[in-house]
């Protein structure tokens, strides 16, 4: 009875192994989805259009871009951290998504934690702007002219909790400067109450409309580093500032997509990235993004060190 218990044992895990073999090298089976938690039209909906078009013949399968916005990125999120993870629903993300909507949305129902990091594959930054014909030709006259002004003034942002918030907050912060918020729901609102003169500045994410305008002048960006498509604008560290803030594009899944998954979809990118790097660079430059690249465990512990920063941020001062 014990041999007879003994050879069913493994048989059946010789079963299993050959299951979980199969699963391993058949996947993926069927059309992936990667779910963009805004509306058709911004940067992380058409870089990772772009990129799934190039990951498609490593992949074998279809992958199909849904765009499920609502409740400034939550809709799209919980989805995909509610789904299934089996490595066919997928997410683009950013810190929108997995930090600042937990933060501000007490009952949203899932965290940064709730997700598998895959890599990132690009970073932005905002811009700060002000009107062609204001006084304050640089950030530090602008930050003088906030300090002695009777009045308070004010900027725009593309909405609460945005790096755009963020990144002037830490300015502010590092300048001793009072300056109030106004937030919008998208960077070309808070432009047009730039134009308007509801605002004295605005820090939006879109650079290329604004440089086009000749009401509008462009006086830094919060990246890291100067940008290709803007190379002549400078950073708040060029001026002195020790402040510096991008956003990340993150393709994530939901908690415990297998490690083969991981490991498919990342290869499919690297070699996608090895046979058309400089198109992909070109086309993400386009998209006003900085192709950057971070693997899915140091992702994770940015979004951790990012959502302690945007609490302190974000939390009522006394």
């Amino acid at each position: 009875m014990f041999g007879l218990s003994m050879k069913s044992a493994v048989v059946v895990a010789l079963a299993l192994s050959a299951a979980s073999a199969h699963a391993e090298d058949s996947y993926p089976a069927r059309q992936i989805d990667i779910v963009v938690p805004f509306a058709p039209g911004g940067t992380s909906d058409l870089s990772i259009r772009y990129l799934a078009d190039k990951w498609k013949s490593c992949l074998g399968q279809p992958v199909v871009i849904v765009n499920k916005p609502g409740a400034g990125s939550a809709v799209g999120a919980k989805y995909v951290a509610r789904a299934k993870p089996d490595g066919y629903t997928l997410l683009v993300a950013s810190e929108t998504s997995l930090v600042t909507v937990p933060i501000l949305q007490a009952d949203v129902g899932y965290s940064y934690r709730d997700f598998t990091y895959l890599f990132t594959y690009s970073k932005g930054s905002v811009v700060f702007a002000a009107r062609s014909d204001a006084p304050w030709k640089t950030i530090a006259v602008f930050l003088d002219a906030a300090r002695k002004s009777p009045q308070p003034m004010s900027y725009a942002s593309y909405g609460t909790g945005t790096i755009g918030q963020i990144a002037m907050e830490l300015l502010l912060r590092a300048t001793k400067t009072k300056v109030n918020h106004v937030p919008f729901k998208s960077s070309p609102e808070a432009g047009a109450a730039l134009l308007g003169k509801h605002v004295e500045l605005a820090v939006p994410s879109l650079i290329g409309p604004l440089a086009k305008n000749p009401d509008v002048r462009l006086l830094a960006t919060s990246s890291s580093e100067r940008v290709a498509f803007a190379p002549d604008l400078p950073t708040l560290k060029d001026l002195g500032y020790n402040v510096s803030l991008n956003y990340f594009n993150v393709l994530v899944g939901p908690k415990g997509l297998p490690d083969h998954v991981v490991t498919k979809i990342l290869d499919c990118h690297k070699q996608a990235y090895a046979k058309d790097k400089k198109d992909i660079d070109e086309a993400l430059g386009r998209f006003e993004l900085v192709p950057f690249t971070l693997d899915g465990a140091s992702t994770m512990k940015e979004m951790g060190e990012r959502s302690v920063l945007f609490k302190e941020m974000l939390s009522p001062k006394s």
